[in-house]
């Protein structure tokens, strides 16, 4: 097989295997999911279809990674809601995985816990980029490994929005309330603070279903009579305390005024002007947003995202040299899973994915977007633009170089 057909092949087994939001949520549509559900309520997904998420994720695949990778206590962690377990129950004195003891453990009733597998697994890592892509944010995989009539976690919320993909087995749920709206990242659980009461909801997710539980909601679970394998995709949002925290830094570093002492005898003066104070406090809030640049903060955090990801690079060995043998007739197609960012003025137009950035002219602006925009197999003749064949070559040859795209 030529370097061509098998990255073809490639492409085609990537584009099989890849999952879009709309397919992760399918069939509740991305309108109807942001209407009704995002930020605000739980949703299952019951789909009778075992299969669902095995493209992504199988026992076989879990058992591989622990057997053969010689992972350590940043890849594996194990936890029983009904007993106390510490990493050095199942690791080695020099912070490997003791495997063997870790099925032990499974045995006995604990989960296990591979973080970050996203970063291992290709489909999981294009899984997270295509649903980054959706949200602009970045996504992570927790994978959980329970045995049978097991609880890993006790009742507890998320600070942040998951998305629970059911690979195999079953899992009982129950969500209760939300005592914390919204919780930001230091709004952690607290068992002390929550009054128990009864569950609101209760559910089976089979082999196939999905459950988005949106951040403070309350909830548990427990596998049935069989292990149970999920995946756990958590959106690491960007929230407006972010964009506030950030313009308030801003405007006190440009106006000297927000950087003044507070008043003498504030603390301990008993009779400290507080009236005065307040007033001071108040035109400083009022200034505010005579100093507060919204489009630089905005602009820096999605630079700060673009910046974040990296492009697929699997199966770009079968790319090297293809951009020699291009002609109008070659066909290309950017991946579904890309993260990337264009923009443009008069003169040029610059392409950033990752902490690649590509500047070109401006006039290749419209072809550079569709070219980009390409998931499915096009010719560069059939692209829209005035760039004759040698102007669509030159720019497929560096847009394959970097692995924006790929030749098939």
């Amino acid at each position: 097989m030529n370097n061509m057909a098998e990255a073809a092949s490639l492409d085609d087994v990537s584009e099989q295997e890849s999952f879009s939001f709309e397919r992760v949520i399918a069939p509740v549509s991305k309108a109807t999911f942001y209407e009704k559900y995002y930020e605000r309520a739980g949703l299952v997904v019951e789909r009778n279809d075992p299969s669902y998420y095995l493209p992504l994720l199988s026992l076989d695949r879990i058992d591989e990674f622990l057997t053969t990778t010689s992972p350590d206590t940043s890849q594996v962690a194990m936890v029983n809601a009904a007993a106390d377990i510490q990493t050095s129950d199942y690791s080695t004195a020099d912070g490997r995985i003791d495997v063997a003891r870790v099925y032990e453990l499974f045995e006995e009733g604990a989960t296990i816990i591979l973080p970050g597998l996203q970063h291992r697994i290709p489909e999981l890592g294009a899984l997270c980029r295509s649903v980054g892509r959706e949200f602009n944010a970045k996504f992570q995989t927790n994978i959980y490994l329970t045995p049978p009539n097991a609880q890993g976690f006790k009742t507890h919320y998320d600070t942040h929005d998951v998305f629970v993909l059911q690979v195999s087995g079953t899992k009982d749920w129950r969500a209760y309330d939300v005592p914390v709206e919204l919780p930001l990242m230091g709004q952690k659980f607290s068992a002390e603070k929550y009054d128990f009461i009864d569950p609101v909801e209760e559910f089976r997710l089979n082999a196939g279903d999905l459950y988005y539980c949106p951040r403070g909601l309350v909830h548990d679970a427990r596998a049935t009579d069989e292990p149970s394998l999920h995946i756990t995709f958590g959106l690491m949002g960007r929230t407006w305390t972010e964009v506030m925290i950030e313009a308030v830094t801003g405007a006190c570093l440009s106006d000297p005024s927000f950087r003044e002492n507070l008043p003498v005898g504030f603390a301990t003066d008993p009779n400290f002007d507080r009236d005065a104070a307040r007033a001071k406090f108040q035109t400083l809030l009022a200034s505010l947003g005579d100093h507060v640049d919204f489009d630089s903060v905005l602009d820096e955090m999605a630079h700060a995202f673009i910046s974040s990801g990296t492009p697929p690079l699997r199966g770009r060995m079968h790319q090297v040299g293809v951009g020699e043998s291009l002609t109008g007739s070659s066909r290309i197609k950017s991946g579904n899973d890309l993260i990337y960012r264009i923009t443009a003025d008069e003169e040029e137009v610059e392409l950033q994915c990752g902490n690649t950035v590509v500047t070109l002219p401006a006039h290749v602006h419209g072809i550079l977007t569709e070219m980009m925009a390409a998931t499915s197999p096009k010719a560069l003749s059939d692209f829209s633009g005035d760039l004759d064949e040698a102007g669509r070559i030159v720019l497929a040859k560096r847009l394959i170089k970097h692995g924006f795209v790929s030749a098939v």
